[in-house]
């Protein structure tokens, strides 16, 4: 078994996209921004209040096209406690080498994996690293397609309601050293084995 450790290591490499009602911030409801001190993770009150969608990009990754994928475990370091019961979706952006989104209509049109994790209840409020469910499905989607140089996880709302149920984490402009973390657990894919049914000819 193998471990890739790969943490965020660029102000560039995480952010978020953002919706603000007009009420609060009129003329530019809509926004991006990758240099916070802290990356809101599921702030979604959609009708009448905010919602945020983050990106995590992680490079250095190499080895895992054809791989196993053992585990996978996304790693944020949180910021503040939890409000309400957020509900959320790990996915990843589909492609062997994603660049980082510079605008809310780049990261909007990311093609995210089909394979997605459920995050619920995510209680980012130890002001530590805390492990995300298993996300293996989604790094072997990768695996699987391309030879990945970078991964960038996609970390989308799954509740969709106008209450306000959200999680901070640390970003890298707030403290590199709680920059979200992905360890990957990998080895080698298993060998396929095929059998045939040959037919029995006679001698004569």
């Amino acid at each position: 078994m193998t471990t890739l450790n790969l943490q965020v290591g660029a102000g560039g490499d995480d952010g978020h996209t953002f919706y603000t009602p007009p009420s609060d911030n009129p003329g530019t409801p809509n926004g991006f921004t990758s240099d916070g001190t802290d990356l809101a993770v599921c702030n979604f009150a959609i009708v009448d209040g905010y919602s945020y969608t983050p990106y995590l990009r992680f490079t250095g990754v190499s080895g895992l096209s054809g791989q196993t994928i053992g585990s996978a475990i996304f790693k944020p370091y949180g910021f503040e406690a939890d409000t309400g019961t957020p509900q959320t979706l790990i996915g990843a952006d589909d492609q062997v080498s994603p660049a980082a989104p510079t605008t809310k209509e780049e990261h909007d049109a990311i093609t995210r994996t089909t394979a997605k994790v459920t995050w619920d209840n995510c209680d980012l409020s130890t002001s530590a690293f805390v492990d995300s469910p298993d996300i293996k499905t989604v790094i072997q989607e990768l695996a699987d397609s391309f030879d990945p140089t970078v991964i960038q996880l996609m970390w989308d709302d799954d509740l969709k309601t106008d209450s306000d149920n959200r999680s901070r984490m640390h970003s890298y402009d707030g403290d590199t050293a709680k920059a979200a973390k992905l360890d990957i657990d990998h080895s080698a894919g298993g060998v396929t084995t095929r059998r045939y049914s040959l037919p029995v000819t006679g001698v004569g």
